[in-house]
């Protein structure tokens, strides 16, 4: 699964990519279920995407029609990591930072127009001219879920509360440095 928008994924309506929702995730194992009612589905995900894997498979609890499932560098407390890269850092302030904010910046480029035209109401030039992914976030994820910011997003994003419910075969693989 492409989230909304990353990969070149052209958006369809104003709903970004969310490190939160599994709707998107859960209309996808449905159709994949549909067209293939027999296989046996077993769902892998790396970094956010492990996030919404986690999530989701708590959410389905006993009803999750997946075999099994693989978390990869899953940040299981969201908040924690937004935290950990807002740090001052030469990684966190050169190279992380304006890596994602740049790639964001061009996902809302290509988008432009479906974004300006959503009833969220986006501040475009404000996105725009963002410097960090807080500020994108709070300007975008925060405001599409009327969070005050982008921390009450963040801490509303994780995964750690839902891992008691996983009644799924389930293996998280993360280091032991990773926040």
């Amino acid at each position: 699964m492409n989230h909304r928008g990353t990969s070149k994924t052209p958006l369809t309506s104003g709903k970004l990519y969310d490190a939160r929702d599994t709707s998107d995730f859960r209309d996808i194992i449905q159709g994949l279920k549909q067209s293939y009612p027999r296989a046996p589905l077993v769902g892998v995900g790396f970094s956010m995407g492990a996030n919404l894997l986690t999530r989701y498979l708590g959410e389905q609890g006993n009803k999750s029609p997946l075999a099994a499932g693989i978390a990869i560098c899953c940040p299981f407390d969201v908040h924690a990591l937004a935290v950990a890269v807002h740090r001052k850092s030469l990684f966190n302030e050169q190279v992380f930072h304006p890596t994602l904010t740049s790639a964001f910046k061009r996902m809302t480029t290509r988008n432009y127009d479906v974004l300006k035209a959503s009833s969220i109401g986006y501040d475009m030039d404000a996105i725009m001219n963002v410097k960090s992914l807080s500020e994108f976030d709070s300007l975008t994820h925060a405001k599409t879920y009327n969070y005050k910011d982008c921390w009450g997003y963040y801490r509303d994003s994780s995964s750690v509360e839902y891992v008691g419910s996983i009644k799924t075969p389930y293996l998280a693989i993360n280091t032991l440095d990773d926040p």
